[in-house]
């Protein structure tokens, strides 16, 4: 159940104009929801628990501890093959059990909810008293069986946790969740705010308050003042991981609603330090380039998302435009005739070479 942020992000008038469309409309330039299964620079963490596993060997704390932060930045997969590996070295340990239910859940295949909840049983058969068990219990609830009847389990199962332990931030953020998707947003940042209150680390409670606050979810408050409390609440998020881009993100992403491009690109600037082959944030970037007449590093940033994926229809349109502001007219008309292959009745590219083209 992540949410991620489902901005339309307010631009430069001309390139950045539609947040949907067909190829007979306007291309849709609307960002997409940024990759965390990427390729990590040597700032990571990850980083530096591969190059421990590779010097020292893997022990059963260092597999676990990779497995964690593997299914935290999102890779599941990951997750599963140091965890496949763990349970070769103990495979009667309560806490292992938790994690492969969890990694089960996020990757999402036919047989998640199934083996998720097979785990579950496997934790519960060895520490049968962990109310951290019942979490789990109602997050497999939630998330495999998404019904009214399902939540009220779900909410049973969270207060028989909480009763056993009231100080238990993973329980308040999860009945946030479900308040969520009931869409009882009041109720929902309530639960999100005592997690934080009881665990002021929780990554996850920040960037949901972040969200709503933000405008992501339907009739939320989108006002610049609660714009500014998502900044808020994202820039927690950051300081208690600045390697997540997930907040970077939306935060990001909302410094660009709100127009404050350089704030925006330093955001971006941030992310693909940790991050360099991730296009959104590049795309992003090259948007911010662009509205502060940074034609040079704007059409750079498309041309590198090209180099990925050279059909790439809102870069080509991007790089287009930056060519025609430096006076390449060759070069932008090239790009804007690629476009015409994938969308041939795309109104500003048609109209952009007609203007072209009376100026030769």
């Amino acid at each position: 159940m992540k949410h991620r942020l489902l901005f339309c992000v307010l631009v430069v008038a001309l390139i950045f104009s539609s947040c949907g469309g067909s190829k007979t409309e306007k291309i849709s330039l609307q960002p997409t929801a940024a990759d965390s299964n990427l390729v990590y620079s040597k700032v990571h963490p990850l980083y530096r628990l591969d190059t421990l596993l590779s010097k020292q060997g893997a022990t059963a704390s260092t597999l676990y501890q990779r497995a964690q932060k593997r299914l935290f930045y999102g890779d599941p997969i990951g997750a599963l093959e140091d965890m496949k590996r763990l349970q070769k070295l103990d495979s009667n340990n309560a806490a292992y059990m938790l994690l492969l239910s969890d990694i089960y859940l996020k990757m999402a295949v036919k047989s998640s909810c199934s083996d998720a909840n097979l785990f579950l049983q496997k934790a519960q058969k060895l520490d049968s008293l962990n109310p951290e068990i019942l979490i789990k219990k109602a997050k497999n609830t939630f998330i495999c069986n998404p019904d009214f009847k399902n939540h009220l389990v779900a909410f049973t199962l969270l207060n028989d946790a909480l009763k056993k332990n009231a100080q238990l931030p993973e329980a308040y953020f999860w009945k946030g969740m479900i308040y969520l998707e009931e869409t009882n947003y009041k109720l929902a940042i309530s639960s999100f705010q005592t997690a934080i209150e009881v665990d002021p680390g929780y990554y996850a409670a920040y960037l949901q308050l972040g969200q709503l606050f933000g405008g992501a979810f339907k009739d939320t408050l989108q006002s610049d003042d609660a714009k500014k409390i998502a900044i808020s609440y994202l820039s927690n998020a950051i300081q208690v991981d600045s390697f997540n881009d997930e907040a970077l993100y939306a935060r990001a992403l909302l410094y660009q609603n709100l127009q404050d491009w350089e704030r925006a690109k330093i955001d971006y600037d941030r992310i693909l330090k940790v991050y360099p082959t991730q296009v959104d944030a590049l795309y992003n970037r090259g948007v911010c380039f662009f509205a502060l007449k940074n034609w040079k590093n704007s059409e750079q940033d498309f041309s590198k998302i090209l180099q990925f994926d050279s059909t790439y229809a809102p870069a080509l349109k991007g790089r287009a435009m930056a060519f025609e502001e430096m006076g390449d007219l060759f070069q932008s008309a090239r790009d804007y005739r690629k476009i015409l292959i994938q969308y041939p009745n795309e109104p500003d590219v048609l109209q952009a070479l007609g203007r072209m083209k009376s100026q030769n």
